[in-house]
């Protein structure tokens, strides 16, 4: 009984590294918007010149002076899709794509991971949808509307 329940043990601890591994390996946004765009994902944006921010789906949306920028986060930040306002953190005043910056709310930080600008919001959600439905073909997300809320 004992060597069962260890058995058991062991092959659902290889089940589950086998899973991660799989999404490791699985194409990520911020990857998708890389290639599209050209962009190393190491745009900066000055956060007194957010003047808005929506966020879904590890997807930061912020509308600044000088462009629109998308961000994505290293994880999902439930607390940032109900939220109406947010702090964004970052070295010398803005919000860097590379690490180092994060956006938050009371339940904690959120990492950003990669930073691009656009021109415009209609270039940015553009993009947003060409990553969206490249990541549905690939399998990765199911193919839905992605609606960002704006502040």
């Amino acid at each position: 009984m004992k060597y069962g329940t260890l058995l058991l043990a062991l092959v659902c601890a290889c089940l589950a590294t086998g899973s991660a591994m799989a999404d490791d390996k699985a194409p990520q946004m911020s990857d998708i918007l890389s290639a599209q765009t050209g962009q190393n994902g190491r745009e900066c944006v000055r956060v007194n010149d957010i003047r808005g921010y929506g966020y879904q789906d590890r997807v930061l949306t912020m509308d600044a002076r000088g462009g629109y920028y998308v961000a994505t986060t290293l994880f999902r930040c439930h607390d940032l899709e109900s939220s109406t306002a947010a702090a964004f953190n970052g070295t010398f005043g803005e919000i860097c794509g590379g690490g180092g910056s994060s956006v938050g709310r009371r339940l904690g930080r959120c990492p950003i991971g990669k930073v691009f600008k656009f021109d415009n919001r209609q270039q940015a959600f553009e993009a947003l949808d060409e990553a969206k439905q490249t990541l549905s073909d690939a399998g990765v997300i199911q193919a839905r509307n992605l609606v960002l809320t704006h502040y």
